[in-house]
């Protein structure tokens, strides 16, 4: 994606821009905005109810990444905000971190801790035109999209389900295992071969922190002074989805997702997994796998139709084969990013919840890198309620909260030596 720079010249700007940077109005949350350095810029939300060691943790990472300057703009009434500001801003201050605007916005009104003087920054606050604003124009037509609400952003990724879903997967299920006794019979074996192999996992331990999350903007250029009560002028953000900027550091919940209306059983998702790692399935899986990701893909990009549920429910039971997942993964690519999370997106919604985290942590990854951050944190908060001990769910949780930009992790591993390393 092409990536548009959000001049900031004042704390209006600053109020407006934030739900673009982030993705959703915050409300009762602080965000820190990072400008300069070598990291470029980036945005960090947390909640006002965060813990003294999320605090410790997000200012240590800030402290360390050595940003030119960070405005921190807190958000909700002042007896709950201004306690959280003065902690985050204590902290960063003491590790030499130049605080150049500290704000707190309420019902379209901001207030600068920093300036005293009444003729600028009045008592009742100053108000913020943000809709005829041409930092939030500037931001519309780069693509930036600022939901009401986080909520509202994880109703797009929340499950959909339904009878038609239901049914697929049974029929998906069904022709995995008859897969399996096939090979069976052929192989001189017992018809009843999937019921005798045991449940497997991609397993390992997943753990859970403080809620908090994490939008990405591409790096920013401040130059000139702060003016009084005033974010400085000619403060650069480029916001967007092009490589080489966007990072996201996080704390994730692991709570339990919620259910759709009539969802195949966990344990006959195991069972499919087992099956489809084993021998003469599992090259079937992989052949099947591998052509159904590529042809998703190609449509998603192309601007083609969702898959059918069918191709979802399938999708969801061949994923399940850590190759046919990780055919996906090598895929997703900086250059075609919007096609993968649209892909990955639609079928995080459909998909029958015992086959839930691979999709999901495919959506996560893709928005990670995407520089998506709430988004890639809900949908790693959907993997890991779905099941807390899927590898690459522990390795995304661990590689989000390292808050290491997705520049400085590239997969470097194309398809085809995936297919040589099969």
């Amino acid at each position: 994606m092409r990536p548009n720079t959000l001049r900031l010249r004042s704390p209006a700007d600053v109020v407006t821009a934030i739900p673009y940077l982030v993705g959703f109005h915050p409300t009762d949350s602080v965000v820190v905005l990072c400008c300069g350095g070598a990291d470029g810029a980036y945005a960090i939300r947390l909640d006002l109810t965060a813990s003294d060691a999320l605090l410790d943790h997000v200012t240590e990472l800030i402290t360390r990444r050595r940003p030119a300057d960070v405005i921190l703009t807190g958000y909700g009434p002042g007896v709950r905000v201004t306690p959280v500001v003065e902690r985050v801003g204590d902290r960063l201050a003491r590790d030499g971190v130049r605080l150049r605007e500290v704000l707190r916005v309420e019902d379209d009104r901001y207030w600068s801790y920093l300036c005293t003087d009444p003729a600028c920054c009045p008592p009742e606050g100053t108000f913020v035109d943000a809709r005829g604003s041409a930092v939030a124009a500037a931001a519309i037509a780069g693509g930036l999209v600022a939901l009401p609400d986080r909520e509202e952003l994880a109703r797009m990724i929340a499950p959909v389900g339904g009878e038609a879903m239901r049914q697929a997967t049974d029929r998906a299920e069904r022709r995995l295992t008859s897969w399996a006794e096939a090979i069976a019979t052929e192989g001189g074996r017992t018809t009843d071969a999937a019921a005798a192999i045991p449940s497997g996992a991609d397993s390992g331990a997943a753990g859970s922190g403080g809620a908090a999350s994490c939008a990405s903007v591409q790096g920013c250029a401040a130059s000139g002074g702060a003016a009084s009560g005033g974010a400085g002028s000619g403060t650069a953000i480029p916001g967007g989805a092009a490589a080489g900027g966007s990072t996201s550091v996080d704390s994730l919940n692991a709570g339990p997702a919620p259910a759709g209306p009539a969802e195949v059983g966990v344990s006959t998702a195991g069972v499919a997994r087992a099956v489809a790692e084993r021998g003469g399935v599992a090259r079937r899986v992989v052949e099947e796998g591998v052509r159904l990701v590529r042809l998703l893909i190609e449509r998603a990009r192309a601007g083609g139709d969702p898959p059918t549920d069918e191709e979802v429910a399938w999708l969801g039971v061949l994923l399940v084969n850590l190759r046919v997942r990780d055919e996906a993964w090598v895929r997703i690519d900086d250059g075609e990013i919007g096609a993968h999370i649209r892909l990955w997106r639609d079928v995080v919604r459909r998909v029958a919840e015992p086959y839930l985290p691979g999709p999901a942590c495919l959506l996560a990854f893709a928005a990670w890198r995407a520089g998506e951050g709430a988004l890639a944190n809900l949908a790693l908060d959907r993997a890991l309620a779905a099941d807390p001990h899927y590898s690459m769910a522990r390795l995304l949780h661990e590689l989000f909260v390292s808050g290491l930009p997705p520049w400085s992790v590239p997969l470097d591993i194309t398809p085809e030596q995936l297919d040589e390393a099969s």
